[in-house]
């Protein structure tokens, strides 16, 4: 059956669809699925990745939290600590060493300084070991004013150079030194110093 064009308006225009119309819909139907499911999607995608940031945020927050609290409890004398350098015994045990100076006495200031073994990890889940914390007896007493971890032939050294007032008369006031210091990875560590008079 032939409809004029009068009619297509009026059955348009009644509610009635065509088969044309019917085909423009499915086609239509069919984008809006699609476009539904492309939407569901990237909420879905934004919501895993809202989830994300909030756990991350949470540990971040926590493990600051957990960091402030164990800073609190840190000496007050401590000066300086220093890492660097590394030392090795076999494949699963190597790790850094750590320089720490403490800072003692009221008018006349001196430190006590202290070498530390630190052994890494190679699971990212256990935290760094402190193997040992030896004292550096010949450093300590003098005034700390620099120090410095240098590779020097194949070996690690730390490099400190120091002060302190001479109370005797016939000496310059002020001593100065610099101590070179080679640790092994067995704890243990050779110290060699050069005196450096002034003043």
């Amino acid at each position: 059956m032939q409809w004029s064009e009068p009619h297509l308006h009026w059955i348009k225009a009644e509610g009635w669809i065509m088969k044309d119309d019917m085909k423009a819909k499915r086609t239509l139907d069919g984008h809006r699925s699609s476009y539904s499911r492309e939407v569901l999607r990237n909420a879905r995608l934004a919501v895993q990745l809202l989830c994300c940031v909030v756990i991350a945020t949470s540990v971040s927050a926590q493990d600051d939290d957990q960091f402030s609290s164990e800073m609190a409890k840190l000496r007050t004398d401590l000066e300086e600590v220093a890492t660097g350098g590394n030392w090795s015994r076999s494949e699963e045990e190597d790790g850094t060493f750590r320089l720490i100076i403490r800072i003692v006495g009221f008018e006349h200031l001196r430190n006590h300084v202290y070498l530390q073994w630190i052994r890494g990890s190679h699971d990212p889940n256990e935290p760094h070991v402190i193997e040992r914390t030896v004292p550096i007896e010949e450093v300590s007493g003098w005034r700390v004013t620099d120090q410095r971890f240098v590779m020097e032939k194949k070996q690690w050294k730390i490099i400190i150079t120091a002060e302190r007032e001479n109370v005797l008369e016939d000496m310059p006031k002020t001593l100065r030194r610099v101590f070179s210091i080679v640790p092994g990875a067995d704890y243990t560590y050779r110290i060699t110093d050069s005196a450096r008079n002034s003043k």
